[in-house]
């Protein structure tokens, strides 16, 4: 009886319906009934109410069918109809079951209360998680602070958000934020914010290091632009090692997926000196795509490898129709260098260009065009997407909080958002807010990708650091 009662309700909180329906004759018949409202919730089905209204009290207050009834709302976009049922069970950890199940819709209907100019009712959402840990606990903090500070006017109960933000993070794009929506906490509270705005300018390849650099008018990390090669890869311990034959034998067969699981097993058992060695060796092999995966997963672990991280590939040219610093900035940020690339929406290559797109730019720019070229010919592609690319700064100007969204999200979306909470561009509009305003996760993280590596290519670029203008950048 109750094993049974206690797997069919970890079938339920996992989402798994066929194995849950199987389990129904094994329960009583409370039970039961509770686990078919719940069925038919997660399966969207015609007539859910009548089962709702068919479990017994004693199991109406269950945790598990107050989140499906939760998640069948917000599905919907019900998102007034979903607030009463979760602000009801974010009193404890119990009442909600499962708190870790409610993270992620729990910070999208925080992000639309804040749109809906509804502060008090966001932050009640935000601060009531009852996580202790993970991507969603991050996020649910952050919100936390940000309403608090630049919503509610309370830097003191903003503080103590982003202390806890940074008690459970450790990458080097999440300690910026922390540190540095500490230091804009700390500085609303009249207070000096000069060693947070530090802390968090340690790390300039993260888009809040960078904000938090331009704060205290620093000239770019010259780490950044460092080219020096560690020593000679040949010599090193993996270069004996059959994963790296492996994944050099993935690489002559064209099999760069293959490769990449080889070579990023090697990396984890690299120190600091053996990562840049790795890092000089896919160099050397002109593999970019290798590099910045070497880059990201080093940077993960807080090691920052400057000419892997961000490459400069040759098939990215100087004469595009944009800069050759946003070229590069949206090629790393779409494939990471990978000529192949394609997505789901079958978007390809390097820029992750749509066929359809391709097509109407060849014709604009009077070239031959075959969809096939987008991932066997790399040049080409970063022509079709720099030229698309061109079409997002000709109508929003060189502003590349409008140009990202643009080119991720289509034209129209930051069109509406020009409406819904101003345009970035305007001397009064705080372009930082307004990118933490945007209401799809993926565009904002991609908007600060990319901003990122603007700023970073233009140095690289021009060869020498200059003053961290990001603010510039983001407002065009």
């Amino acid at each position: 009886g109750y094993v049974h009662e206690l797997r069919l309700e970890t079938q339920l909180w996992d989402g798994r319906v066929k194995e849950a329906t199987r389990m129904l004759d094994r329960v009583p018949e409370d039970v039961r009934a509770l686990a078919r409202a719940r069925i038919a919730l997660q399966n969207e089905e015609k007539g859910v109410t009548a089962l709702i209204d068919a479990v017994p009290k004693a199991r109406a207050g269950d945790a598990g069918l107050a989140f499906d009834r939760f998640i069948w709302r917000m599905k919907r976009d019900l998102y007034d109809e979903a607030l009463p049922l979760i602000l009801e069970r974010s009193s404890s950890a119990e009442a909600l079951g499962r708190p870790e199940a409610w993270g992620q819709r729990r910070a999208i209907l925080t992000r639309w209360l804040i749109r809906q100019g509804r502060p008090a009712e966001a932050y009640r959402v935000a601060a009531n998680h009852h996580l202790t840990t993970g991507a969603d606990y991050a996020d649910l903090e952050f919100l936390s602070g940000f309403i608090a500070l630049r919503r509610l006017n309370d830097p003191a109960t903003a503080k103590g958000h982003f202390e806890r933000l940074l008690a459970g993070v450790s990458t080097p794009i999440s300690l910026a934020r922390g540190h540095y929506w500490l230091a804009r906490a700390i500085e609303a509270s009249g207070a000096d914010a000069t060693a947070s705005y530090q802390e968090a300018a340690r790390h300039q390849t993260a888009y809040y290091g960078l904000l938090a650099a331009e704060r205290l008018g620093l000239t770019l990390d010259t780490g950044l632009l460092e080219t020096k090669r560690a020593p000679d890869w040949k010599a090193a311990g993996f270069a004996q090692s059959s994963v790296l034959d492996a994944s050099r034998l993935m690489l002559q067969v064209g099999d760069l997926p293959q490769a990449r699981r080889f070579l990023l097993h090697l990396a984890e058992s690299q120190d600091a000196t053996g990562l840049a060695q790795m890092a000089d060796m896919v160099m050397d092999w002109n593999q970019p795509n290798l590099a910045v995966l070497l880059g990201k997963a080093a940077a993960e672990r807080g090691i920052i490898l400057p000419t892997a991280y961000y490459p400069v590939p040759d098939f990215v040219p100087d004469g595009l129709s944009v800069s050759r610093a946003l070229a590069l900035a949206i090629a790393r940020r779409e494939s990471e260098f990978d000529p192949a690339a394609r997505s789901t929406a079958d978007a390809r290559g390097l820029m992750q260009v749509l066929p359809g797109t391709a097509k109407l730019m060849a014709a604009k720019l009077g070239v031959p065009h075959e969809a096939s070229k987008l991932t066997s010919d790399p040049a080409h592609n970063v022509k079709m997407g720099a030229a698309y690319l061109a079409e997002m700064v000709g109508e929003f100007g060189p502003s590349i909080a409008l140009v990202a969204s643009g080119y991720n999200a289509g034209p129209g979306r930051p069109r509406r958002w020009i409406e819904e909470f101003g345009d970035p561009r305007r001397p009064e509009v705080d372009v930082v807010d307004w990118v933490e305003s945007i209401p799809f996760g993926e565009t904002r993280t991609y908007v600060m990708r990319v901003v990122e590596g603007v700023v970073i290519y233009r140095a690289k670029l021009n060869g020498a650091p200059g003053p961290v203008r990001i603010t510039d950048e983001l407002k065009g």
